[in-house]
């Protein structure tokens, strides 16, 4: 694979939006609140902040930059060279970074098909996805801290019992584990088998590693540009890192607006994108808020719409149901491909009216009439442009994120880096199939 080029644009690939958010003066009545985000900047920098133990995130593009691409970029191209397909194993945090980047670039994909495991319990599912490999030169990237999660744990166990059934040779050259790097089952499990492996960084949470190994590796695989990835996230980080300024960054600006929206008891947030290629960051996106603020009883909930697919499903909901919501859209500026609508002389359809129009020139015009339409049905509403879908500006959209997630849940009072809740169904779940130390109620 060849190392391609960084992206050289350092220019800020997205803008903030303030004309449907019913908000008397727009980005300035967030002046205030904005500037107050300010200390929770600083206890980020200074490493002071609650989860502390987990601030890793905040350099990874620099140091993956700097440390680790070349490594990175010759262990993709081993996969790539000697496989057809590659199963990438992983739930929650150690798969839907990766996903979504795949999702939304599939441009860009030019390498061996990415197929994901280990998401789920469905064996429906899982016996289609096998199928779709027999027959193929398989590689396996199987990801997980402990290597004790229930769902990737059985999924690496069901594949490989199928994969020796099946005759096919996995050599240890074509098996990565991504892990911890000292401990933990899948740890020792690799050591034992001869696996290449790579780290998880200690200090870097799941929801927070997608520009680690974590999502690298899959998306190096898969045939993203990486380094553009990388460079886009640095450049956000660079901006973000001076906490001493008083300059009111994009992710303090959200940050405000969802905690404005909050406080007038909006507990839910609707993140609406305009073309599928984002669904995958938008279920990225729901995993990471949800996580973070969902604890001690706080926390807006976030969902996510497709639109105008879903205008045609939920639409009615958003426009006339209880007023639960605020909503983020999120947009591109520009799309990769022109489509025109053509002439036609009978006119029929009666679209003669849009003849010369780009369909992406209509879809940035449905998004204002929604936006609009919404405000007059008293749900509120922030645009987030983003210049065109590349590399590069998802690389800097995922630290926007990131870092505007942190900075709202410091300002609610809770830890962004925990999860405490997700152990009560893991341990009915363990009662109830007999784990050992487990006892049934």
């Amino acid at each position: 694979m060849e190392r391609l080029p960084k992206e050289s644009s350092q220019k800020v690939p997205i803008r903030l939006d303030y004309c449907f958010s019913g908000l008397t003066g727009g980005e300035g009545a967030l002046q205030a609140r904005s500037e107050s985000l300010h200390a929770q900047r600083k206890a980020l920098a200074q490493g002071t902040c609650a989860g502390s133990d987990f601030l890793g995130w905040l350099a990874l593009p620099s140091v993956m930059l700097s440390e680790l691409e070349d490594s990175m970029f010759d262990l993709a191209e081993q996969l790539r060279a000697s496989c057809e397909a590659v199963v990438v194993i992983g739930i929650g945090g150690s798969y839907l970074g990766a996903k979504a980047i795949i999702d939304a670039l599939p441009e860009s994909a030019n390498g061996p098909s990415v197929t994901f495991l280990g998401c789920n319990l469905c064996p429906d599912y899982l016996h289609n996805q096998l199928q779709t490999l027999v027959g193929r030169k398989v590689g396996v990237i199987v990801i997980s801290k402990s290597g004790t999660t229930t769902e990737p744990a059985l999924a690496l166990r069901i594949f490989l019992d199928w994969a020796q059934a099946q005759g096919m040779e996995i050599g240890a050259d074509r098996i990565v584990a991504i892990t911890d790097a000292a401990r933990g089952a899948l740890h020792d499990e690799a050591k034992a088998q001869g696996w290449q492996m790579l780290v998880i960084p200690d200090n870097v949470g799941g929801r927070y590693s997608v520009l680690s190994p974590v999502g690298l590796l899959p998306l190096a695989v898969a045939g993203i540009n990486i380094a553009d990835l990388l460079s886009g996230a640095e450049l956000c980080e660079q901006r973000y890192h001076d906490a001493s300024s008083s300059e009111i960054v994009e992710a303090q600006q959200y940050a405000a607006w969802r905690l404005e929206q909050y406080e007038r008891g909006r507990s839910v947030e609707l993140l609406a994108t305009y073309t599928p290629y984002m669904a995958g960051i938008a279920e990225w996106y729901k995993q990471l808020f949800a996580e973070s603020e969902g604890k001690e009883g706080k926390g807006i909930f976030p969902i996510s719409a497709i639109f105008t697919t879903d205008l045609h499903s939920l639409g009615q909901y958003f426009q006339q149901g209880l007023r639960l919501f605020f909503a983020t859209h999120l947009q591109f500026e520009n799309s990769q491909f022109e489509i025109a609508v053509p002439s036609s002389r009978a006119d029929g359809d009666g679209l003669n009216y849009l003849k010369g129009r780009t369909l992406h020139e209509i879809n940035k015009v449905a998004q204002r009439a929604t936006q609009q339409a919404h405000l007059e049905g008293d749900l509120p509403s922030l645009g987030i442009w983003v210049s065109q879908r590349t590399p590069f500006n998802l690389g800097y959209l995922i630290y926007f994120f990131e870092y505007a997630c942190a900075l709202s849940c410091l300002a609610m009072g809770v830890n962004p880096f925990n999860q405490p809740g997700v152990e009560a169904y893991k341990r009915h779940m363990f009662e109830q199939l007999g784990k050992p130390g487990y006892i049934a109620k």
